[in-house]
């Protein structure tokens, strides 16, 4: 006989391995578990980084003796109200918390339902005693000497200082989650009652919460709450994004792609935004219990769900960009030059160009602006029609890079490179483009494996109107869209292939074609340095004034800023 029953305490390490893998796991259990009770308050003592000891206080419900004593049996719950599994409305539930952590550790309960207060020990997962205790309403339990049964297991865990930094992340995100909940840790950790807002502040940074759009949606029994940041705020990893789903905190590489996704044309590719987000759904749409310690869900309409979270998330962000953004951007640049525009006498205009508002196509309506027909010198008398465009003309282009355009008692400082790429970009995205076929095809090496990846994504790239064949190891180019001429296209072919080989874009379809679409707007647009005539630098104002979300270019950066009279009279103390 080669199959045999493993002994119960076999039994609970190996489940304890999954719920008390390291102290930060043992103080998220405990921590729900407060919660779920009703706590307001909860405390949290740690030593060692709670190697030696973790002692959890709150002011919850408490348990009667028999509850208590029935709370460290495997398999017990007060949190399943009913036999369907798929209508925990909970932080927890696996049944399995509390008898684990037993079983390798020393655990102390002492818990007070307001009537009667107990205190219960236990060592190697069976009790050894249970007797009166005096304690006001609520539970205060002792985890001490983790894995001292199996110290094996405690050589994996990591510094204390590692620790103790993944136990703070941890009762930051919970504390988001809750913010009518008072926590404390050590004394020096520590979260009071207030509002949502108010904890979104507190522990994410007043500069994301300046920096941040609030997100509140509803569709149908779905609903999504919380902040996603500006596209020009952002980090080199995802660890600041934050997804909560009915107050639970999760952990999903899907939905965490999405997100990013959502960004994509306004963030730079290898750039992450900073998220604070919580999906409200019916109980019985999500299975928390896919995952031992509760981080995964799974949805039974995720479909639906990614569609909502989609649809919502590009709402916010594309309304950011088409509507007044100038206040945000012109407070980064008054705070690097310490000037204060908070005085009234400061005060910059709340009027963005997209407030302005005439029929574009009325040519005959409107004076005519220089063409590219005829170059135009900068000494030249400019036209006074600027009101008649939000951007009003070209004065002149610095350094080679800025444009610098007069509306009125308005200037705008335009980065070309940028702005022009989000006018390619977008024309790219709404095929908004002409094809021109080559007298000469365009003919260059790139060798078999560039070749290989260029075929692979051929659908891709002619949907730009780019119409190429490959022979051997060359490429040669038959037709091309009007932005990409006079461009080096053996060059964006390359960077093309670079990338996709590099982060293996061919088995995104979506992310290949997004990061061919930038990569062919970046290298199809006006570069820093080149030089530009008055009518040129006209020209890409008319389009810059009709071109959705205009004010950051697909890195999320700004494309423009704009001075007023009155900060200049600020600037130089006249006022």
């Amino acid at each position: 006989m080669i199959i045999k029953r493993l002994p119960e305490h076999i039994i609970n390490q190996i489940c304890a391995g999954e719920i008390a893998e390291k102290p930060s796991s043992i103080i998220k259990e405990l921590i729900e578990n407060s919660i779920d009770a009703g706590a307001s308050e909860i405390k949290i003592l740690l030593e060692d980084a709670g190697k030696s000891k973790i002692v959890i206080w709150d002011n919850g419900s408490g348990m009667s003796k028999e509850d208590l004593l029935l709370s460290v049996e495997r398999h017990t719950t007060s949190k399943l109200k009913t036999d369907d599994l798929f209508n925990i409305t909970s932080l927890g539930f696996r049944g399995e918390a509390l008898a684990s952590i037993a079983s390798v550790a020393k655990l102390k309960i002492i818990t007070s339902n307001g009537n009667e207060a107990w205190e219960l020990k236990l060592e190697d997962g069976k009790a050894l005693t249970c007797t009166p205790a005096s304690r006001v309403q609520g539970t205060t339990v002792e985890v001490s000497d983790l894995f001292y049964k199996i110290p094996a297991r405690a050589k994996f865990l990591k510094s204390d200082k590692s620790e103790m930094s993944a136990i703070n992340n941890l009762i930051e995100k919970i504390a988001i989650a809750n913010p009518n909940v008072y926590f404390n840790v050590n004394d020096k950790l520590k979260f009071n009652k207030g509002s949502y807002d108010n904890r979104i502040s507190e522990i994410m940074g007043d500069e994301f919460f300046k920096n941040s759009l609030k997100i509140d949606t509803q569709r149908e029994n779905y609903k999504l709450d919380g902040f996603i940041s500006l596209p020009s705020y952002n980090k080199g990893n995802s660890l600041n994004i934050y997804i909560f789903v009915n107050g639970r905190i999760i952990r999903d590489k899907n939905l965490t792609t999405l997100i990013k996704v959502a960004y994509q044309d306004v963030m730079a590719y290898d750039r992450y935004p900073v998220c604070v987000l919580n999906l409200h759904v019916d109980p019985h749409e999500v299975d928390i219990n896919v995952h031992p310690s509760k981080l995964e869900v799974r949805f039974l309409q995720e479909g639906k769900i990614r569609s909502f979270i989609m649809s919502a998330l590009k709402q916010a962000i594309n309304d950011y960009c088409l509507r007044d953004s100038f206040q945000n951007v012109e407070k980064n640049f008054a705070i690097n030059e310490q000037i204060d525009l908070s005085s009234e006498s400061g005060k910059v205009t709340e009027h963005s160009i997209f407030d302005f508002k005439y029929d574009r196509g009325e040519s005959t309506s409107k004076p005519p602006y220089p063409s590219y027909s005829k170059p135009l010198q900068v000494h030249q008398h400019i036209p006074q029609i600027e009101d008649d465009y939000p951007l009003g003309f070209a004065v002149t282009q610095m350094f080679k890079t800025y444009i610098l355009s007069k509306a009125g008692n308005d200037f705008f400082i335009i980065d070309q490179h940028a702005v022009h790429e989000r006018i390619v970009l977008e024309k790219i995205n709404n095929r908004e483009f002409k094809r021109q076929i080559l007298l000469i095809p365009d003919q260059f090496k790139l060798g078999d494996e560039y070749v290989e990846i260029i075929n692979n994504v051929k659908t891709e790239i002619e949907s730009l109107g780019v119409i190429f064949k490959t022979e051997n190891d060359e490429v040669i180019i038959i037709e091309i869209p009007d932005y990409l001429y006079r461009q080096n296209l053996k060059e964006i072919f390359i960077k093309i292939c670079e990338e996709i080989a590099e982060f293996d874009f061919s088995k995104a379809l979506e992310k290949t074609i997004h990061k061919i679409n930038s990569t062919v707007a970046c290298h199809g647009s006006i570069r820093a340095g080149q030089e530009l005539s008055v009518d040129e630098m006209n020209a890409i104002l008319r389009q810059l004034e009709i071109t959705p979300r205009a004010s950051v270019c697909n890195h999320g950066r700004p494309t423009f800023f704009k001075v007023d009279k009155k900060w200049l009279d600020k600037l130089f103390e006249r006022i």
